[in-house]
Order: C-alpha cells, then structure tokens, then sequence
C-alpha cells in the first residue's frame, strides 16, 4: 500500500481511491477518488478555508478532518445552507404547444 506525507496528514491509496487520515489519529479518516483533491483538502484544512463551488460530500469530509471548532461549525452551516438551497425550478413556458 502506498502512502503518502503531506502536511501532518498520510493519504492512502485504496483499491478505489485515497484514504486521508492524520498522522496522530488514524482512526478518523475520510475517502475520496483523485489525488488532486486529496491534497486540496488537506490544505483548506490546514488554513482553516471554506471551499466553493463544491460537493456535499466534500463538504463532510472536511468536517471530519478538522481539529478547530469554530472552523467546524462554519462548516457545518455552509453544508447547512447547500443542503437546504435545494433544486432551481425549471421554467416552463405555457404559450409552447408540445406534440
């Protein structure tokens, strides 16, 4: 198995991805498919910063890697507010005849 040291944390090659886990506590860890946001994560979680223009998934995985919980709590209310955002509606224009 392949494992790699990066900033205090050891990323993990599995048989379907990468698993992130501290360095002093294995036993919380989180998995993701590609290497690149592998380390995107470990850096946002280091300087303690919100991603955008992301996934729920991803959002949780921060969650559980950080160690502040001031940090954690914003997290918690971005992933809050995605959740509830909910689906745009799709418009619907009465005027058009379907066949």
């Amino acid at each position: 198995m392949e494992r790699i040291k990066y900033k205090g944390y050891f990323i993990d090659r599995t048989e379907h991805g990468f698993r992130i886990c501290k360095e002093d506590n294995t036993k919380i860890h989180t998995h993701l498919r590609n290497l690149t946001p592998s380390y995107k994560l470990i850096d946002n979680v280091v300087g303690h910063k919100i991603p955008t223009r992301c996934g729920l998934y991803y959002i949780q995985s921060h969650t559980h890697l950080a160690d502040n919980e001031e940090y954690k709590q914003r997290l918690q209310d971005y992933y809050n507010v995605k959740l509830n955002k909910g689906k745009r509606q799709t418009y619907y224009n009465p005027a058009k005849k379907k066949f």
